[in-house]
């Protein structure tokens, strides 16, 4: 322990602060490891906060105000991205436009979750295995099913937003229909329906509320025969009507319940869909689906609302994603009908993400936009191929399905004048790149997701409308030039190229001269030749007459942006398409990687404000490494040019912004990395590790930035700085330095706390190692996250060395009603060995072992738990000698195939060390293809000193609480502020003024949660009250 760590001891030792007692399963003493915590964001209390408000003639709380009352960072919930404008008529020559029935009238409602699992699903995170919705292109609104009332994520609805999309702030459900835990709605009627001198209470606090966040709309699942009673039906129409008083024109209301059909005026129509005393609509219908198909009377529920409004807007023929199976054939007919669709598919998890696989969670996470590009464009995943109908191939990713998109039209909101830039970003990755080089580890956030292709993917032969196949286009998530994705082009066995890949509509407007474009490149196999160009579409030319900018010959195998000078356009021509052409002569095997496509001009805007009160919030800190939540406020342009002043919103146009980059440097002059971008005022900034524990010399000290990008792409603000003070060393856990990837149970999951009491394994051991393995245990994993670290369990094996490996899970009982019977039978499991030992599990490189791949979808291998199970395996001549990996695991078998990384549903990880000894020189190399090396240095403009630099003494660099345990009064080191939370997340006190002790004598004896916060840093520590 160095010197200061011992003065620091000695500080906490007499104010009887317990040094090492604090250390908790789930969080640090001064760093809680869960990112979120939703148990106290309420809607009725919410309601009831702004309601206050209102009464005192204020619309909307400050942030200090929302974080004093809910001890959350609302910029994790907002979205300050403006809604765009769909481009229609003229400005919309979809595809099939002149087929007969004028599709751009219909719309399509996905009613379904955002990310994974209830809460915090959809949330800024590092879980990279995950959902990055990006079939925005055809989708009308969103319905967030697996969240409450205001509670969806703000990145989401910046996504959605950027794409014309509405999406819903969460769902209530009513269920009277028998289901386990159902309940109707008698006690929202007597909450959220309260009324006083004939008006509801919580019309103007709910629209309130929606605007502060921006956030869309409410939807409901209402399997209650109650929706159509008067006080409900008024609440609704008087919150519509409310909602177009004050400017909110696209707050959205929608509503599922038992009715799979309407007719012209009935009860149902007049009470939810069209208001027919003031001629408007009310809110959105999704009819039942009837007999697993959607219902026969799709057509005449149409009509009916054709009959009363004109159109047959709001009102969507419904379908459960589950039972499409035997109804594909029903898009045929339906093809001809006017008629709106949702799908609806399910509470906690998209069933395109539960059906989805792979071997490594890169590859899932490209099929799973190839499952959506199968069910949107159809089998061949080219919308110009006419696909069947066929209902034969469901289980084979949608082979023979016609597409969505046949009856629902593509949509663009790009309207507007260059720059135009994408780095092809879904909003996930493995890996955080800059410039081709890793800056940091995985992350997950759809604020950062790129405007998405309009086409998936919209293949012609060279120069012609003629549909071409196979498709050569695909996102890839192994490497990226900016982000985590890029776009892969490649030939697949026999194809030929020749192609023509349109990826962009829209109407993007040349307003200065000299027009340049910039392409990122790289290649995947030997041959540098590019064989590629940029077509730009000028509008009015012939459909085939495009600009084309050859790309140059590559330097290099490593990734390179190549710039050009584009001539054929002028101030004034307005681009209408963009796209992709892999040359004729390119070779068998093609294989390229596009980072980007960027098209600039001479226009320069307003350089964006710098942005204000940067906060952080530490998670997971350790004496070497600590990650941070980050949040900070933008600055108008015009302070009397805000749309939603009066609710506290400011879109980030009214700040001349288009996006945030987000900055860490471990010391005042040090060497600055970009680790993400985004358009939410919040960011998660992923575990930082450290060479030196605090008070070493040299020791790191770590600074977060953030910088405002304006809308020309050019311009930018000073970056802002904040320093965060690491806590003393000698209060933190060591530090584990472990190179291999997270894999953790998900605690949202439906079943999670049934896992985590009886899915483990008891038994894993091996014979015939140079020395073997004998790991017991008798109990579950202590923390919740079914991930054991056994890697002091370490065994001995040689190159070209067979053994005998055995794992039993706990329970003999499978028969019903046993208490095991739960357990992990009901999985599948899957066995990774890092033989490269290069710190990644890699399938592709034989590091799944095949003989222990167990257990089948959706059934039961009691084997696991009756008698475990036994295979043999040798390991691999080439094996690289040393220390690696062994990882067991096992998720739901109603599930995807459990992968290396990430998190399983309902499973259990187990890691073990295993040391590989024989000759180095036959040991295989790794096949990493990445660019290798530290990333770039961003272009600099910053500050001179970063803000937030305080002098700490007295051992000041001591975060927490004491004495602890507590009984009557409560003091604070180094803390402005803070609050204390039961366990369960409930907030039982605001400490306004933290510099003086607090009078805690009435607070019942137990464990509670304080965050404390200085100087915009907030840290967590665990309260023992006696």
């Amino acid at each position: 322990m160095n010197k200061k760590s011992l003065v620091a001891a000695a500080f906490l030792a007499m104010t009887a602060y317990p040094a090492m007692a604090q250390q908790d399963d789930n969080f640090a003493p001064s760093a809680k490891k869960d990112l979120y915590d939703f148990k106290k964001y309420d809607a009725l209390e919410m309601l009831k906060f702004f309601k206050e408000l209102d009464d005192k003639g204020r619309k909307f709380p400050t942030s200090k105000e929302f974080k004093e009352k809910f001890g959350v960072e609302p910029e994790f919930v907002r979205s300050h991205v403006r809604k765009r404008n769909v481009l229609s008529g003229e400005k919309n020559p979809y595809l099939f436009k002149n087929n007969g029935i004028n599709r751009e009238d219909r719309h399509l409602f996905m009613n379904l979750p955002t990310g994974l699992a209830r809460e915090t699903g959809g949330y800024i995170s590092e879980v990279f295995d995950n959902d990055p919705y990006t079939m925005w292109q055809y989708t009308e609104l969103f319905g967030s099913w697996n969240h409450g009332f205001f509670q969806a994520p703000g990145s989401w609805a910046d996504a959605a937003h950027k794409h014309g999309v509405d999406l819903m702030s969460g769902i209530v459900f009513f269920d009277t229909t028998g289901n386990e835990g159902g309940e109707g709605s008698g006690r929202f009627e007597s909450t959220f329906l309260q009324m006083k001198d004939g008006k509801y209470l919580y019309t103007r606090p709910l629209i309130h509320i929606l605007m502060y966040l921006g956030l869309d709309g409410i939807n409901y699942n209402w399997e209650d025969r109650t929706y159509l009673q008067p006080n409900v039906v008024n609440f609704h129409k008087e919150l519509r009507a409310y909602a177009k008083e004050v400017g909110f024109t696209n707050y959205r209301q929608a509503i599922y319940s038992f009715r799979s059909s309407i007719s012209s005026g009935d009860e149902y129509a007049t009470s939810w869909l069209w208001d027919t005393k003031q001629k408007d609509y009310i809110g959105d219908i999704m009819l039942n689906y009837a007999a697993n198909n959607f219902a026969d009377t799709r057509g005449a529920s149409a009509e009916a609302a054709k009959a009363m409004t004109g159109k047959y807007d709001h009102v969507y023929s419904g379908a459960w994603i589950v039972t499409m199976n035997p109804t594909l054939r029903a898009f045929e007919a339906m093809e001809k009908v006017e008629t709106n669709l949702c799908l609806w598919g399910e509470h906690a998890n998209s069933r395109f993400v539960t059906n989805n696989t792979g071997k490594t969670a890169t590859e899932k996470m490209a099929n799973y936009q190839k499952l959506y590009e199968r069910a949107f464009s159809g089998g061949s995943r080219n919308p110009a191929h006419k696909d069947g109908w066929q209902a034969t191939d469901w289980n084979d990713q949608l082979a023979k399905f016609g597409g969505l998109s046949r009856m629902i039209p593509e949509r663009t909101t790009l309207e507007q004048n260059l720059p135009f830039r994408t780095y092809f970003n879904t909003g996930a990755g493995e890996r955080y790149f800059y410039k081709g080089k890793t800056s940091t580890s995985s992350w997950y956030n759809m604020s950062s997701q790129d405007y998405q292709p309009t086409y998936r993917w919209l293949q012609y032969a060279e120069g012609t409308k003629t549909p071409s196949m196979p498709i050569a286009a695909e996102f890839h998530y192994d490497d990226a030039y900016l982000g985590g994705t890029s776009l892969r082009l490649h030939l697949a066995e026999g194809a030929k190229g020749g192609l023509d890949l349109i990826l962009y509509r829209g109407l993007l407007t040349v307003s200065e001269g000299n027009v340049v474009a910039k392409l990122a490149l790289k290649t995947r196999t030997e041959a540098l030749d590019a064989h590629c160009s940029l077509l730009l579409h000028k509008k009015g030319a012939a459909d085939t007459e495009y600009i084309v900018i050859p790309a140059k010959k590559l330097a290099g195998k490593t990734w390179e942006e190549q710039e050009f000078k584009v001539d054929g356009l002028k101030k004034g021509d307005v681009i209408d398409y963009i796209g992709l052409r892999v040359d004729k002569d390119a070779p068998a095997g093609y294989n390229m990687l596009v980072g980007g496509i960027s098209i600039f001009d001479d226009a320069v805007g307003v350089a964006p404000k710098a942005p204000i009160n940067l906060r952080a919030e530490v998670k997971a800190e350790t004496q070497r490494s600590l990650s941070a939540m980050l949040s900070w406020d933008a600055v108008a342009l015009d302070e009397n040019k805000q749309d939603r002043r009066d609710f506290g919103l400011l879109y980030n146009d009214e700040a001349g912004v288009d996006h945030f980059q987000i900055f860490y440097k471990d010391s005042e002059n040090g060497k600055v990395r970009e680790i993400g971008r985004t358009t939410t005022w919040a960011a998660y900034a992923p575990v930082v590790k450290f060479t030196k524990e605090e008070g070493d010399t040299g020791a790191e000290e770590p600074h977060y930035g953030v910088r405002a990008v304006g809308k020309d792409l050019k311009s930018m603000s000073e970056i802002t700085w904040l320093k965060v003070e690491r806590q003393s060393s000698a209060v933190l856990p060591a530090y584990k330095d472990d190179r291999y990837c997270k894999s953790e149970i998900n605690k949202k999951a439906d079943g999670y706390q049934t896992a985590i009491q009886i899915r483990y394994l008891t038994d894993v051991t091996t014979k015939g190692a140079t020395k073997d393995l004998n790991y017991k245990a008798t109990g579950p994993d202590s923390d919740g996250d079914n991930y054991v670290d056994a890697t002091k369990e370490e065994f001995v094996v040689n190159q070209g060395q067979e053994l005998e490996f055995y794992f039993k899970a706990y329970g003999d009982q499978t028969e019903p009603g046993t208490p095991t019977r739960d357990g992990l039978q009901w999985c599948w499991a899957a066995t990774y060995i890092d033989w490269n030992n290069n710190g990644i599990f890699e399938p592709e490189e034989d590091e799944a072992i095949s003989q222990l791949d167990l257990g089948e979808a959706k059934k039961a291998t009691p084997a696991f738990q009756k008698t475990g199970v036994k295979a043999n395996f040798t390991v691999p001549a080439d094996a690289v000698p040393g220390k690696v990996r062994v990882r067991i695991v096992f998720t739901d078998a109603w599930a995807p195939k459990p992968t290396p990384c990430g998190v399983t549903a309902k499973g259990f990880t187990i890691d073990f060390d295993m040391v590989i000894t024989g000759d180095p020189e036959k040991a295989r190399k790794s096949k990493d293809t990445r660019d290798q090396g530290e990333p770039d240095q961003p272009e600099m403009n910053e500050k001179p000193n970063p803000g937030n630099v305080e002098s700490l003494v007295d051992g000041g660099n001591v975060f927490g609480v004491y004495p602890n345990p507590a009984s009557d009064v409560l003091s604070f080191h180094n803390a402005e502020r803070a609050w204390i939370f039961s366990l369960d997340g409930v907030l039982v006190r605001f400490i306004k003024d933290a510099t003086v002790p607090a009078n805690i004598s009435d607070l019942p004896v137990g464990t509670y949660v304080v965050k404390s916060e200085k100087e915009n840093v907030t840290r967590s520590h665990k309260l023992v009250k006696k």
